[in-house]
């Protein structure tokens, strides 16, 4: 603690309560009794209102609810509950972060599957801070992991496939990753695949998956060819399963403009990530563009051209990625 400097952050404001996550934190490697008597009082503090105290009991409790052999309990669900509507920023990640630790048990993320809680996790997905976004979506994926039926897994499903695909071009690569993930995820597990309305859902996000594979983050790039992976496998598409595994993008491209030729839905879906920060998702935008608006051209002089530019624009990201792979290997012998 004090090659950390926890004890001096304790005595400045701003940093009073990292400074007490991390004491915290320590006090999870004492002894069973330790842990469990200051889990009791961080517990009993939490539910006699002081509300002075609260911060700094909520992260105590928290990081000792995440303790392995600390049981968790319905009382521990329905503190944490009591205070998701209030209104600190630092109070809500915590609360949360307690809500991931519960969800650890299967009995009580069953019991967290409410549509109250769906949508109040949900909401916090819109928040903006990245840390609270992430937490959020760590404790969806423990909540979606074990639907008990039918419509509980339908309604889960129509909720997160409305809100995870706005989340694909977040700022935060943990963010795009994790939100790619757990739709892949939730197509591929939580309904059977064959009802019209999720075929649906899936093809009107297969844009956006292949953007993402190209990614400067190995691991969002990753997961959109995993979870493009699985809605082809839903979708029955041999052609575009077997692309996928070879990670051909252009290839990909070309069986989405061939599965569907509507050349407004496709620059609909592309429009988004012409503005995106990162220039190869913004080329593989273009490229999407034009192979299914040019490429299928009456006019030959057209389609020629269209081939052309998009060899040179798939030659250029080429080469950018050759430089950047060859800085990153020069800057390792620095």
């Amino acid at each position: 603690m004090q090659e950390e400097g926890v004890w001096d952050m304790m005595l400045q404001g701003e940093t009073l309560e990292a400074a007490v996550s991390l004491l915290a934190r320590e006090m999870c490697r004492s002894s069973g009794f330790v842990r469990l008597y200051l889990f009791l009082h961080m517990k009993f503090t939490l539910n006699s209102g002081r509300e002075q105290e609260n911060t700094f009991a909520m992260a105590f409790y928290v990081e000792l609810l995440g303790c392995e052999d600390m049981a968790k309990q319905s009382s521990d669900l329905q503190l944490l509950r009591s205070y998701l509507d209030c209104g600190s920023d630092r109070m809500l990640l915590l609360v949360v972060r307690g809500l991931v630790a519960v969800a650890q048990d299967p009995e009580m993320a069953a019991e967290m599957r409410d549509r109250v809680m769906l949508d109040c996790i949900l909401g916090r997905l819109e928040h903006n801070s990245e840390e609270l976004r992430v937490e959020a979506l760590l404790l969806l994926r423990k909540l979606t992991a074990h639907p008990t039926g039918d419509e509980e897994a339908i309604h889960i499903t129509v909720m997160l496939a409305e809100k995870l695909p706005l989340l694909f071009d977040d700022e935060s690569s943990q963010v795009r990753e994790l939100s790619i993930k757990l739709f892949g995820e939730t197509m591929g597990t939580l309904v059977s695949g064959k009802e019209r309305w999720m075929q649906i859902i899936i093809q009107g996000n297969l844009v956006s998956l292949l953007l993402r594979m190209n990614d400067k983050s190995e691991s969002v790039a990753q997961a959109s060819a995993e979870a493009l992976l699985i809605c082809a496998k839903i979708l029955g598409w041999r052609k575009l399963k077997r692309e996928v595994k070879r990670k051909r993008t252009m290839r990909i491209a070309e069986i989405l403009v061939e599965r569907d030729r509507d050349v407004k839905y496709h620059v609909h879906a592309c429009l988004p990530y012409l503005r995106d920060a990162q220039c190869d998702v913004r080329l593989a935008a273009i490229k999407f563009m034009a192979l299914q608006s040019l490429e299928n051209d009456p006019e030959p002089r057209v389609r020629s051209l269209a081939a052309e530019t998009l060899q040179n624009l798939e030659t250029e990201q080429d080469q950018q990625r050759s430089r950047w792979s060859l800085r990153s290997l020069f800057c390792c012998f620095c």
